[in-house]
């Protein structure tokens, strides 16, 4: 999270290019919207015994459980002819997340389950600009914005342990409980064959470029960015590239 927040104002900076960053995490880690309140929803005590770190994240919107996921951010600077409205942005991130997920065998659909409502949990209910395979959720995202640029990330869920993610909240009742283990979905669970990460990874960078006309360069944070997220997490480390 202090790695797409550098690069978020990284953005901001004149001459910016915008960027993609596809990662993973190293245990399941519950991040929380930038304005959420901590207290209220989330099953502290559960996460404590678990050990499962709780990080704030710089994007809006309800609490998540990263597990095992492809973790996707886009920064775009206002300057870029890629920057829009967040509901032109979020059809830009979708038509690719979507052509992704149907050219690895996924049968993307526009229909959901309601879901438990309101609750903390941001897999519990489904915007209309999030994804459904098979009526389930597999995608979540959130977006953030400044006049200079903006910052969108999301979690593309891959396999998921139900029992883990809803423990991680409190929840009304046991029918609001089974109503949201209902409406969480994973790819691989609508998939013949499961398909790795990396292959996740790939599919969305050649759903980009083939859609949107976008030729990605691979590099890294610069020492800048590096520096920047090390300020706003002391022990920072990353691995691997963005494009």
């Amino acid at each position: 999270m202090a790695a797409d927040a550098a690069l978020w104002e990284s953005a901001q900076s004149p001459g910016a290019a915008p960027a993609l960053r596809l990662y993973q995490w190293d245990r399941p880690t519950v991040s929380l919207g930038y304005a959420q309140d901590a207290a209220r929803g989330l099953n502290v005590d559960y996460l404590a015994r678990e050990e499962i770190p709780l990080v704030r994240r710089p994007t809006g919107g309800r609490a998540v459980l990263h597990d095992r996921e492809v973790t996707y951010s886009v920064a775009i600077p206002a300057s870029s002819p890629r920057f829009g409205s967040l509901t032109q942005v979020y059809a830009f991130t979708r038509m690719a997340l979507a052509a992704a997920l149907a050219s690895l065998g996924a049968r993307v659909d526009d229909t959901a389950e309601h879901g438990a409502g309101r609750s903390a949990v941001c897999f519990a209910s489904r915007a209309r600009h999030e994804i459904a395979v098979n009526g389930r959720k597999v995608v979540g995202s959130a977006q953030r914005r400044t006049r200079g640029a903006l910052l969108q990330h999301g979690s593309i869920i891959l396999d998921t342990d139900r029992s883990r993610l809803l423990d991680c909240f409190i929840w009304d009742s046991g029918a609001k409980r089974a109503q949201a283990a209902h409406v969480l979905g994973a790819v691989n669970e609508a998939l013949p064959r499961p398909v790795s990460p990396d292959q996740m990874a790939a599919a969305l960078i050649s759903a980009f470029e083939r859609l949107h006309g976008i030729v990605f360069e691979v590099s890294a944070l610069s020492a800048r960015e590096r520096e920047r997220a090390e300020a706003l997490a002391p022990g920072f480390q990353i691995t691997g590239a963005l494009v």
